[in-house]
């Protein structure tokens, strides 16, 4: 049973699905602008945009165009984030570099960053020593800020503590 806030129903805990609550056990404050945006903006748009499709004549351009950024954006993945800059498969000069920063901007898949370290983490080697495939699999779990090592494919993290982490150099 929900419940009662001040004799009315408490709905972000009802809609929440038990997700409200923190690792400390505290109640999270609902992030409005989220609700908003992914509730309410996104399928309306996304609804909209469907009846647009259905309704207005549209000329070969329009098609054109679409598909030119669809593959714009794909390569801005699959060649930038991927092929650049997780495995490092290719040197490029600093203009293909913007352009595939903004191609991958396009894609809307988040930052490059927080892109090459979950990549890298989902396709660790069980090859590689357990510490390094510990430290890719920990990156996103507040295990610490993350600084990578020049062109390797893991990084050094430092402690919740501050101190720097000695067991990783970096070698």
């Amino acid at each position: 049973m929900p419940t009662l806030v001040k004799g009315r129903r408490d709905w972000p805990a009802i809609l929440s699905l038990g997700f409200n609550i923190d690792r400390n056990g505290k109640r999270r404050k609902p992030v409005w602008i989220s609700i908003v945006t992914l509730g309410i903006l996104l399928p309306g748009f996304a609804m909209w945009g469907l009846y647009r499709v259905f309704t207005t004549p549209t000329g070969i351009g329009l098609w054109v165009l679409a598909a030119a950024l669809y593959l714009f954006t794909m390569f801005g993945v699959t060649l930038g984030n991927h092929r650049y800059w997780t495995h490092r498969g290719f040197e490029a000069r600093f203009p293909l570099r913007v352009v595939l920063a903004v191609a991958s901007g396009m894609s809307v898949e988040g930052d490059i960053q927080g892109w090459v370290l979950n990549h890298r983490a989902t396709t660790a080697s069980p090859t590689w020593p357990a510490r390094i495939r510990t430290r890719l699999t920990n990156t996103r779990g507040g295990g610490g800020t993350r600084a990578w090592c020049g062109r390797r494919a893991y990084g050094c993290s430092s402690s919740t503590s501050g101190r720097q982490d000695t067991r990783c150099t970096g070698t």
